[in-house]
């Protein structure tokens, strides 16, 4: 039976190549990955400042000050945050300065309202100040022409900011690609019918859609399919050429009515792999047709979810052009008991947060009501165990970066 990476490793040779590059507004292009590197187009800071409110003079008519013998100056001028200052600070002149208003000429310092008093129009200080003390010097972050982001990043809120920052309205980014979803099953009705004897609700669909949109891609649904051959190589036919990927659910075990092997085959597919040692998610044919990987999922919710992760998450991201498609990994510590040791690796839903510093997991236990809150797994490798609080172990979070 074939192992995690192995699998990985046949579906990342299979992808295709990242998608296309097309042009979009700033403002939309959240979970993007960029397909050109982002340069300033000027100096940032583009003008000498003050990072705080007070009072902007020459350090040099403050080296004499101190708490006996405060110096005064006069106040010529209030400067407000996008206001031009039409004035020079000469020797014994002061003006007072708001946060983020470009320094006046012939003002090297800034001296915080805190640390003066004043009345009229003169204030007096107790301090020297040292030069270029409490601004932002023009440039200081980035000078014109440097790389603000690298082509592969992906855009969440702090690339947008360096976005804005580059002066840009619209930026090249690569296309995301479009993954088709599919649940098969006598058994499954929709999610807004009342499920009788035999029957349960849709849930696949939804669970692999919010999924296949945190890795970057597009959902496209293909509906529901009965256990029917035909009846699932016709839906696959008929949206193959609409999306760049495909996954169902269900029929992919080895009961009588699990078909999605032998509709692959049908369909022309070369087949990459049918089991993996891994629980859950044991159960997932893959298969390559035409430059499209296709992917047969367990149609237990933990099964899919899980294979999910291992399979296509990385795949969507490679097509999307991120350059991180394998780093959600991490070590935490466990804040429970696993007991045992398996057979194969293992993979438990659970909750990743930080306390007090700490990296901390705990699993969420069985069943449809356990994927509350779920955002990593922890994995548990073959012949490992068992586990106490406090062990460390390495998990791999269910988003993307």
């Amino acid at each position: 039976m074939l192992e995690v990476n192995e699998g990985l490793s046949l579906v990342l040779e299979a992808a295709a190549e990242r998608g296309t590059v097309i042009s979009k507004k700033i403002d939309d292009t959240y979970n993007y990955v960029l397909a050109e590197n982002i340069e300033s187009d000027s100096h940032y800071p583009p003008y000498t400042r003050s990072k705080m409110d007070g009072f902007a003079l020459r350090s040099e008519d403050l080296t004499k000050a101190t708490p006996d013998n405060p110096l005064t100056l006069k106040v010529i001028a209030t400067l407000a945050a996008g206001g031009k200052p039409d004035f020079k600070i000469s020797p014994g002149l002061t003006a007072k300065i708001m946060t983020g208003a470009p320094i006046p000429e012939g003002a090297d310092a800034v001296v915080p309202f805190e640390k003066a008093s004043w009345q009229g129009k003169y204030a007096s200080f107790k301090h020297e100040v040292k030069y270029q003390d409490n601004l932002s010097l023009e440039g200081e972050e980035r000078e014109k022409g440097q790389v603000l982001l690298r082509e592969g990043s992906t855009i969440n809120s702090g690339e947008s900011v360096l976005l804005a920052l580059s002066g840009k309205e619209q930026v090249k980014v690569y296309s995301r690609p479009r993954v088709g979803i599919m649940v098969t099953g006598d058994e499954i009705i929709s999610a807004g019918e009342k499920p009788g004897l035999g029957k349960i609700r849709n849930t696949n669909s939804y669970m692999l859609a919010s999924q296949v949109i945190s890795s970057g891609g597009k959902p496209y649904f293909l509906g529901l399919a009965r256990d029917s051959e035909n009846e699932i190589i016709s839906k696959i036919k008929e949206n193959i050429d609409k999306v760049d990927v495909i996954t169902t659910t269900g029929g992919a075990s080895e009961g009588e009515y699990d078909l999605i092997e032998e509709v692959f085959l049908s369909l022309g597919a070369e087949v990459l792999f049918r089991r993996v040692a891994v629980k859950p998610g044991k159960h997932t044919v893959t298969a390559f047709k035409e430059g499209k990987l296709l992917f047969g999922l367990s149609g237990s919710p933990a099964g899919a979810f899980v294979a999910f992760e291992l399979f296509v998450r990385p795949l969507i991201r490679k097509m999307q052009g991120s350059k991180k498609y394998l780093e959600n990994h991490a070590e935490a510590r466990l804040t429970e008991y696993i007991e045992g040791r398996f057979s194969e690796d293992r993979y438990f839903k659970a909750h990743t947060c930080v306390e007090e510093g700490l990296l901390l997991t705990e699993s969420k236990g069985q069943g449809l009501p356990s994927f509350a809150g779920v955002n990593s797994l922890i994995y548990i490798p073959r012949g490992a165990g068992p586990f106490n609080p406090g062990d460390k172990v390495n998990i791999l979070f269910t988003k993307s970066k």
